[in-house]
């Protein structure tokens, strides 16, 4: 609410919080040439906006808070001494007065730190390394949120206030739950294919996955998200592995699109039709949104191949539900799936006493050739 103030903003602005991009700019560390035109133009509206905005809203929230931390420590309260252990955290005397130029020294401080801007002095020397800086590409905020929240929930825990990490579960609940709604109406809208939840509401997996979504836990948001332990290995792998080296010979690298494409070519004989094939592949290197936007272009036989890999993966979901005695979830995602999929839906002739006796003998056939 308050930075809906013009001179509140106007306030956060001479605290310096945007200094670091006139730093970079002044000192030639912004990319140039024609890739770092490209970067610079394709995140302006997003990713630079969204980081300016938290800024904002990280110096608005340390304003009012340390403001209101003083009331507190110098009342009668019974939260007065936690309020001084707070403030002393961030350098500030509650016996003191908190003039313009100290809060203003603090925002600044507060923003930059809690978005986990660039700060050498708190990042582990190999990541600002010249020669080895190419390999944590993308990799230093997960490992700094991760340990930021470890940091800080341990420190308000051992102060005897749990509200950050209830703050943090309820939070992540809700956030999650927009963030994962509006992924999939993105990816709905783009590739004119049906995203939706299947997971229940009140569910243990669903509030994981919420929390998930929205990163609260930095490099373990990833291992959170694993709904099977077959899962952890490509996830480890896939946090461990710099960023250069997967998008060239890890799963949809260059290697890994090239191949497919040449195969495409071979099998064809058409090199336009090979390309449009793989055509979401290589948007894939400009974003989600434009891969998205890409699988939309996929010829007539991948959509149909798409669809019916979907339906058969979800049929096999649904008998395995059955097979669990989980009667109730098995009929919820048998209607979810027939009320967005309505031009091909399950009927009893996919899902029946037959089907579920099958469905055993293909588990217990695949068993004894596992122990063989």
């Amino acid at each position: 609410v308050n930075l809906m103030n013009p001179q509140v903003r106007e306030e956060i602005r001479g605290s310096g919080i945007l200094r670091e991009a006139l730093v970079n700019a002044f000192g030639g560390v912004e990319p140039k040439g024609l890739m770092g035109k490209f970067a610079k133009l394709t995140t302006k509206l997003g990713f630079q906006q969204i980081n300016k905005a938290n800024l904002y809203l990280a110096a608005s929230t340390f304003r009012v808070g340390a403001k209101d931390l003083m009331k507190v420590a110098n009342s009668n309260s019974p939260r007065a001494a936690w309020a001084q252990k707070t403030l002393k955290k961030f350098g500030i005397n509650y016996k003191g007065k908190l003039s313009d130029d100290l809060l203003a020294q603090k925002m600044y401080r507060f923003a930059v730190d809690s978005q986990l801007q660039k700060n050498v002095l708190r990042d582990p020397l190999i990541f600002n390394d010249p020669r080895w800086r190419v390999l944590f590409l993308f990799k230093r905020f997960g490992v700094r949120q991760a340990t930021m929240m470890k940091d800080m929930l341990m420190e308000e825990f051992t102060n005897g206030n749990p509200m950050p990490i209830l703050r943090l579960m309820a939070g992540g609940a809700l956030g999650g739950e927009f963030v994962i709604w509006a992924k999939n109406k993105i990816k709905s809208t783009a590739t004119g294919d049906e995203y939706y939840r299947k997971e229940d509401l009140l569910t243990v997996e669903r509030f994981v996955n919420n929390i998930a979504a929205v990163g609260s836990f930095g490099v373990l948001s990833d291992i959170m998200g694993v709904d099977k332990l077959s899962q952890l290995g490509e996830t480890g792998k896939f946090l461990a592995t710099p960023v250069i080296v997967d998008d060239v010979i890890g799963k949809n690298g260059i290697f890994d699109i090239y191949t497919r494409t040449m195969k495409d070519y071979e099998k064809y004989g058409d090199g336009f039709l090979a390309i449009r094939r793989n055509a979401d592949d290589y948007a894939g290197f400009f974003g989600s949104i434009p891969r998205y936007v890409a699988k939309s272009a996929a010829t007539k036989q991948q959509k149909q191949n798409r669809s019916r890999t979907l339906r058969g993966r979800e049929r096999t979901a649904i008998l395995d539900l059955y097979l669990e005695k989980k009667g109730k979830e098995a009929s919820r995602r048998l209607q979810l799936w027939n009320k967005y999929n309505k031009d091909m839906p399950l009927t009893i002739e996919d899902i029946n006493i037959d089907e579920l006796v099958k469905r055993i003998k293909a588990k217990e056939l695949a068993l004894i050739q596992a122990r063989q």
